[in-house]
């Protein structure tokens, strides 16, 4: 989603065409661009299309956009150790950073524009508050009035060295003196200075009182997207090692169908705001578009809607638990679920058992295959001993 915020409008972004002769030139730590390189065999293909129609916008003014063909440079590629075509990368001030987002004209947009903003947002007013709201993942840093603050706090610093940091990121920063908006963000004069997230998830209020570099951190890198987040491939890079450690709910659904988005994404969020309120944080909800984002379906086995899918990153090696179109209206027995997984249990309560799936195994594992054979040979034997006896009497 492309948000328009504060930005001085001057001109459109910079395109420079890039060769061997030239491409050195963003990696220089005395270049005073920002650059998103597209490197590609295909300059003439769509998502090259869309990368091109992007640099040519008013909103990403401070990013210079540039195609690199490795076709015509391959050893240049290769030295790079480029394989996988087509692949961006952003170089800022001669620092190279991963390109997180995907390869289109969306993505290309709203990050071109993020890094034309400042890196850390003001906002001063209710409409600005409101688009702040809008962004995926987003921080506030509150304090006091201006009239009151003084000189720059540690927590000012901290704030804005980790804005710097993750400005090429979903994740949006912003600061607010504004007295009047207090009362709208659920501030208090007591919770000052705070920082609390404000993104598509602010029912939830996060919030962060005290001060320090590893709190502030860790606070923004465990609450980036909230306890409620539509899983699309914008996010997808960003948010599959955030999940390391974390029991997964997924929601495999139909957007469009308004009876599996209010059934599955409102009951999920009526039971993330109760856990949110008991402060227990041990799950992550997600839902998908299935007929949308068909690839990371089949990452996740998910072929059929809706569904509900477990997922527990808290060991090496995966494992995913299937259900059917879950009774998720029945929030006490969701959470049942949840814990149940939660403590490796199974239970005969629910209306499917809790099929185990390891991503990594891709099919039945050998030891099923042994507990298989080993059926149909009791199975056999039995049969073999029936005919046998019944052939003896007829004897």
């Amino acid at each position: 989603m492309i948000l328009a915020y504060v930005l001085i409008i001057a001109c459109s972004a910079e395109y420079i065409a890039l060769n061997s002769t030239n491409h050195s030139y963003p990696y220089r730590n005395t270049s005073p661009k920002d650059w998103l390189i597209l490197y590609t065999n295909n300059p003439s293909g769509k998502i090259e299309q869309e990368f091109l129609n992007a640099s040519q916008s008013e909103i990403t003014q401070k990013l210079t956009f540039s195609l690199f063909n490795c076709q015509e440079h391959l050893e240049t590629c290769e030295r790079l150790k480029i394989t996988k075509l087509p692949n961006a990368t952003y170089v800022s001030r001669g620092l190279v950073k991963e390109f997180n987002w995907d390869l289109t004209y969306d993505d290309f947009l709203e990050f071109g524009q993020k890094i034309s903003m400042p890196q850390i947002l003001p906002v001063s007013s209710t409409e600005h508050l409101r688009r702040f709201r809008k962004f995926k993942s987003a921080f506030m840093l509150w304090t006091f009035p201006e009239f009151l603050s003084g000189v720059r706090k540690p927590q000012d610093i901290e704030f804005e060295q980790l804005a710097r940091e993750m400005h090429h990121t979903h994740t949006y920063f912003g600061k607010s003196q504004a007295e009047g908006l207090f009362q709208h963000a659920r501030v208090e004069w007591t919770e000052l200075p705070a920082v609390k997230q404000h993104g598509i998830d602010d029912a939830y209020d996060y919030n962060i009182t005290n001060f320090d570099r590893d709190s502030l951190r860790d606070f923004v890198e465990k609450y980036k997207y909230g306890m409620v987040f539509n899983f699309t491939r914008s996010i997808e890079k960003e948010v599959m090692p955030w999940l390391k450690g974390k029991l997964f709910a997924l929601a495999a659904i139909d957007l469009n169908n308004q009876t599996q988005t209010g059934r599955y994404v409102g009951h999920m969020r009526a039971l993330a705001w109760g856990l949110r309120k008991a402060k227990d944080f041990r799950f992550q909800f997600s839902y998908l578009d299935i007929n949308i984002f068909p690839d990371i379906a089949e990452k996740f086995k998910a072929y059929e809607h809706p569904q509900l899918i477990l997922v527990d990153y808290r060991r090496a090696n995966s494992t995913a638990y299937y259900f059917g179109d879950f009774p998720v209206e029945n929030e006490t027995k969701l959470h049942k679920l949840l814990n149940d997984t939660w403590d490796y249990k199974t239970s005969a309560n629910y209306t499917t058992p809790l099929p185990k799936k390891c991503h990594s195994c891709g099919g039945i594992p050998f030891g099923g295959y042994l507990v298989i054979a080993s059926l149909l040979f009791v199975v056999g034997l039995i049969i073999y001993i029936i005919r046998t006896g019944a052939k003896q009497k007829q004897d």
